[in-house]
């Protein structure tokens, strides 16, 4: 899914709810949702009042470059991304260098009111059974964020009542700080 600010006013009140996304074959996607347009002026023409509910995101991923399961930028404000599972059916191997895996991503620093909340993050299907597995190179730089949040303070943006679990990452990942190869939540 790939929304786009292409009217005057922003694509605004927006649903989705109970989809499946996931791989094309052996064609993993490096975005399963994106939303992004040209514009953070709410009300007016930022993509706004977007819900992204309930819906299972798995095997989005790329070997060499950031891969997200839900990917909200510039230009979309005031989104609610709750209920959502996701997961990977099998392990995945970082060969690039400085590659994020990231299933929710919100970066706008000039947007605000975001909900990211009663999401699952981990296992390796639906049910949560199973591990999500990462295979990282050594001294590369990759990392694995599960919520990812650069964002403006003007209005709250609230995160709250995720799990995060069932996640293996193996192989020899280095890093500390703000560039450690995991971090749970980093806001």
């Amino acid at each position: 899914l790939c929304v786009g600010a292409s009217v005057t006013t922003g694509n605004d009140n927006l649903f989705v709810n109970q989809c499946d996304f996931g791989p094309a074959a052996t064609n993993l996607p490096t975005k399963c949702i994106f939303l992004g347009g040209t514009s953070n002026t709410h009300p007016g023409s930022a993509n706004s009042n977007i819900i992204i509910d309930d819906n299972k995101i798995h095997d989005f991923f790329s070997a060499t470059e950031t891969s997200t399961g839900i990917e909200i930028s510039s230009g979309t404000v005031v989104s609610l991304v709750s209920h959502n599972k996701f997961y990977q059916t099998a392990p995945r191997t970082i060969t690039g260098s400085s590659v994020g895996h990231r299933p929710v991503s919100i970066v706008n620093d000039g947007g605000n009111a975001y909900q990211v909340s009663n999401n699952i993050i981990g296992f390796a299907n639906d049910v949560g059974t199973g591990e999500y597995n990462l295979v990282f190179p050594a001294n590369s730089g990759n990392s694995f964020t599960p919520i990812y949040i650069y964002v403006d303070s003007l209005t709250v943006t609230n995160v709250g009542n995720n799990v995060i679990a069932n996640i293996a990452m193996t192989g020899n990942p280095s890093g500390t700080l703000a560039s450690a190869p995991f971090i749970g939540i980093n806001v």
